[in-house]
């Protein structure tokens, strides 16, 4: 389904809810139960009466719908624990008022028939809220089946233990509250400090809707077949279990919908279903104000999680951003933030897909309120596992001077991008983020962030994808780049980055980078992968005032940058330049593509390269120096190898000159001597006399004559005569050699007969050959 057709889908979804032909609305007993209604205008109703045991009350209504302006009030005992209402009739509750009841006790609203809640809808009770389209509330010995009235239902004192669906469960829609501006909501479905608020339905749908308990816990669950939910009720909490569950349905925020569990410690929020989607500007929030460590987010989705866009409402901005005079709508957003000395929450989701686009965001992140250093929490993890990560696309609305993820190099000056981070602006230590899956895909200027622009470290950021990561391109206006970022900008070190893959893919801009723009540390930042290819990409871990950050890359087998590529440890001012260290088969730097650890006042940082082969072209460096400084050291590692492995071992005699002589070499096969002899004499420098010796630079030319130039005696006698221009000349035949001659030149001849006449001759005679003329 389209983004196009899933909002398409979800406005027909909500208009069918507004279509629906309803009667007067009213509260109504189905006279089951001892339930009693009264209503003095029409509008307002008094509920009294139902069964009560023990602590639970139990209520049933034909039908339950409060016109806008109206209300339905439990007039309940103060003892009472639990109120427990069905509607039976089969119309869907619409809730355009208000909903309260005596004292602290929770309320559970039991409608197979569908649940809206109007713009106008609140709750005014003491306890937590349970809303669902289950047919019946299971217990131990029964059930309370809103579906089928015909038997009296078991009223039992102990706690439920589960919701039972029918096939096709209808939709919660959540349409309440007004958001007046970015801080501050008028209604809304809202409870108090510390209770619960439960929807599990079908469909569940905020489309401007507004649910907030401060400190406390949310939770929302679809359901898409006829199955029984789990659900472990304590005194103060109440535990759904949906691992029994095919199929699930889908979850969306929509227009400014928002879910808070903000206070003075953060609360738990928890969505369960087959598609969460938050568009345009909606968020789930959970900040942590207080010294009360903050609860976690956790968002399990069977197949897609989408956080995108921003609003279209003019004046609506983000605050933070605000206090910077920077105009940027209200993103779609997950966050878990402290702004106290309690730790923020961790956020988790889990899906298939995960999408954050256009100004969406996830941040978990830990901020200064003022310059005391009294607030001091730490900022909370943020934990992925998906089978496919995007990051996408940047929304550049406004222009201001605020780095909010503390970018450094990156430069970013318009905070509009689509991000996955942790921030830490006070004395506390960021967050991590750690992201399991098969493929990571950040484009158009989206950003995996952990960073620090306080005292405290920024977070690790670890990445696992089984199949590859591809981080390419620039935001629209070519301001924000794509990127994977542990950053520090004031006195904070920079978190580690950690990637593992098989291929990982750095392009058209894109960047990853472990690096301090102020007085702290730059991280480290480990690789490994079999495939790099950087292509107009970045991989660096500069520092400009504080300790070098290092850059390894481990057991590739190939390492490709080209098109003005770099790989760079970079240090400024007297900062040490940090280590490189390359580890792979093949590695070649082309179009002006660099590796340097480079330093200015400090020392080069060293870079050791462990390849079988280097490919630079003359445009492309590898470098390890300091302009003022000492300049680093580069280092090749190549594959050991024996001398002596596979080499021949030479025999000390070269040639067997008994046996050659032992032989009959004269013999005539095939019409030829010998079969056709030959003698082959090695060029200059020859060839030693014994495999023990080593070859010599001697000039040892043997020189070659022309046959006019010889007279061959009778004898066997060679002399050298002058050349006979137009003569034929009568060749002898091919003897077998049985002498050296050496003239008086320097020559040296091979002759039939050892020469008698020359006394400076060496001849060797064969025993058994005896020289004829033809």
């Amino acid at each position: 389904m389209t983004r196009f057709q899933t909002l398409a889908y979800y406005s027909f979804l909500v208009a069918s809810f507004c279509s629906i032909p309803q009667a007067t609305a009213q509260v109504t007993s189905d006279n089951t139960l001892a339930t009693t209604v009264n209503s003095p205008n029409k509008i307002d109703f008094i509920i009294e009466g139902g069964e009560p045991r023990e602590g639970n009350l139990f209520h049933s209504f034909r039908e339950f719908s409060i016109p806008n302006g109206g209300s339905a009030s439990f007039n309940n005992a103060v003892e009472i624990e639990n109120i427990f209402s069905r509607v039976t009739g089969g119309d869907v509750s619409n809730i355009e008022g208000a909903i309260s009841a005596n004292g602290n006790a929770n309320l559970f609203l039991i409608n197979p028939a569908g649940i809206m809640f109007g713009e106008n809808a609140s709750l005014n009770i003491g306890g937590s809220f349970f809303a669902t389209t289950a047919d019946s509330l299971l217990f131990p010995e029964g059930e309370f089946n809103a579906k089928n009235i015909t038997s009296q239902p078991l009223l039992t004192i102990n706690r439920p233990i589960g919701l039972r669906f029918g096939a096709n469960p209808d939709s919660i829609v959540n349409r309440s509250g007004t958001l007046a501006d970015s801080t501050s909501i008028s209604g809304g479905l809202e409870l108090a400090p510390g209770r619960n608020l439960t929807l599990v339905g079908g469909e569940i749908v905020l489309d401007g809707g507004y649910l907030a308990t401060s400190g406390g816990k949310i939770e929302l669950g679809s359901v898409a077949q006829a199955a029984q939910v789990s659900l472990d009720a304590t005194k103060s909490d109440l535990v759904l279990g949906y691992e029994a569950l095919e199929n699930l349905g889908d979850i969306q925020l929509s227009n400014l919908g928002r879910i808070d569990t903000s206070g003075l410690g953060g609360g738990e929020v928890r969505l369960w279903g087959r598609n969460i989607i938050l568009t345009g500007g909606s968020k789930i929030t959970s900040d942590t104000f207080g010294n009360i460590s903050g609860e976690n987010i956790t968002i399990d989705a069977a197949n897609l999680v989408r956080v995108s866009g921003t609003t279209d409402i003019p004046g609506l901005i983000e605050p933070v951003e605000a206090q910077f005079g920077i105009i940027v709508p209200l993103r779609s957003s997950i966050t878990s933030n402290t702004v106290g000395g309690g730790d923020a929450g961790d956020i988790a989701i889990a899906t298939k897909q995960l999408i954050v686009e256009d100004g969406g965001q996830i941040t978990a992140s830990t901020l200064f309120v003022s310059d005391t250093a009294t607030m001091a929490g730490a900022g909370g993890d943020i934990t992925i596992e998906a089978e496919d990560v995007a990051v996408n696309r940047v929304v550049a609305v406004g222009e201001g001077g605020l780095d909010l993820f503390g970018l450094g190099r990156l430069g970013i000056e318009i905070n509009g991008a689509s991000a996955i981070g942790t921030v830490s602006g006070n004395t506390a230590k960021a967050g991590k983020i750690a992201i399991d899956t098969h493929q990571l895909k950040i484009a158009d200027g989206g950003i995996i962030t952990t960073t620090s622009f306080g005292s405290g470290a920024g977070g690790n950021l670890m990445i696992e994808a089984a199949e590859s990561i591809d981080i390419a391109g620039k935001s629209p206006s070519n301001v924000v780049v794509s990127a994977i970022v542990a950053s520090a900008s004031t006195t904070g070190v920079s978190g580690d980055v950690r990637i593992t893959t098989p291929q990982l893919e750095v392009k058209h801009g894109g960047q990853i980078s472990a690096q301090t723009s102020g007085t702290g540390s730059a991280g480290n930042l480990e690789i490994n992968t079999r495939n790099l290819l950087l292509d107009n990409g970045i991989l660096t871990a500069e520092t400009q005032a504080g300790d070098r950050g290092n850059i390894n890359i481990n057991n590739a087998s190939t390492i490709l940058l080209r098109n003005n590529s770099q790989i760079t440890t970079n240090a400024t001012e007297l900062s040490t330049g940090g280590d490189i260290n390359l580890s792979s088969d093949v590695i070649a730097a082309l179009n002006n593509s660099d590796i340097t650890a480079i330093a200015e006042a400090g020392q080069g940082g060293n870079i050791q390269i462990n390849t079988q082969g280097l490919f630079l072209e003359p445009d492309s460096e590898i470098t390890a120096a300091s302009e003022l400084g000492i300049d680093g050291m580069i280092t090749f590692n190549t594959p050991e190898v024996d001398p002596t492995s596979g080499i021949f071992q030479l025999p000390d005699v070269p040639v067997n000159t008994e046996a050659i002589l032992a032989q009959d070499l004269c013999r005539v096969e095939n019409e030829t001597v010998a079969g056709g002899s030959s003698f082959i004499i090695t060029g200059r420098g020859g060839l030693t006399p014994t495999s023990a010796e080593s070859l010599s630079n001697l000039n040892r030319v043997v020189g070659w004559a022309d046959e006019s130039e010889l007279e061959v005696s009778r004898n066997g006698a060679v002399e050298l005569s002058q050349r006979t221009q137009g003569k034929k000349t009568s060749y002898p035949a091919v003897r077998q050699s049985q002498g050296l001659v050496t003239t008086s030149d320097g020559s040296v001849w091979l002759v039939a007969n050892a020469s008698q006449t020359i006394p400076q001759n060496s001849g060797v005679v064969h025993p058994s050959c005896q020289a004829r003329l033809q």
